[in-house]
């Protein structure tokens, strides 16, 4: 949460009070505490972004990826806005991502999100793109992710607005096409006894569209 202010108690002891928190499930309140970890410099405040100093220039790619999307979905679903109010990206070596969402934390295992063209493929920069889009768009749409009764589809609604933010911000990549390509596969190989009919709806709002989502096995 955002900082409200910081104080010196009698004891020289420095506090820093934040914001309350909205009602969230006590296994996902999370505190990170490390003496290793430094500040990425942002141009403006939709994030923040941690790493170790001599990680920082290799992960300029993700905090930049991280701060666009962000931009773009505060542009495009602003009434949505009001419920993020800061969001602290945080890259952690060796962690071993779970992929738990967090309101107002993202954590990156180090090497996910780390792009050097002398290290690895240009292949490995399109993951970090899907890896981050799907972290960003977690955070903007928080309240649907947690929703369990519909947790598969949710989570590709997600994937979903994930692409597109990518694809916007990098039309010359055509993420878009990698994505139906890579969904078509996965159809065909689950093509059996699972059929799925096109739906007739005229609306192409991304938040509308899995109510005309049908399905039958």
């Amino acid at each position: 949460m955002p900082m409200q202010n910081t104080e010196k108690n009698e004891h020289n002891i420095l506090w820093t009070h934040f914001d309350t928190t909205p009602a969230i499930s006590p296994y996902l309140a999370t505190l990170i505490v490390s003496n290793d970890l430094l500040h990425i410099y942002n141009d403006t405040s939709n994030i923040q972004m941690w790493c170790r100093n001599e990680s920082r220039f290799h992960l300029e790619f993700a905090k930049n990826l991280a701060e666009n999307i962000t931009l773009l979905f505060k542009n495009k679903w602003y009434q949505r806005s009001k419920n993020i109010s800061n969001v602290t990206h945080v890259a952690i070596p060796n962690f071993h991502d779970n992929d738990i969402t967090l309101f107002g934390l993202v954590i990156y295992k180090e090497t996910d999100i780390i792009s050097s063209k002398g290290l690895y493929p240009v292949a490995h920069d399109i993951e970090i793109a899907q890896l981050v889009g799907c972290k960003v768009a977690q955070e903007w749409f928080y309240d649907l992710m947690n929703n369990q009764s519909e947790l598969w589809l949710n989570k590709g609604l997600i994937t979903l607005i994930a692409t597109y933010g990518v694809n916007k911000i990098y039309p010359d990549n055509r993420i878009i096409n990698l994505f139906v390509v890579q969904n078509q596969h996965i159809s065909f190989y689950l093509d059996g006894d699972f059929h799925t009919w096109n739906s007739t709806s005229s609306d192409d709002n991304l938040l509308t569209i899995r109510k005309f989502i049908r399905g039958i096995t």
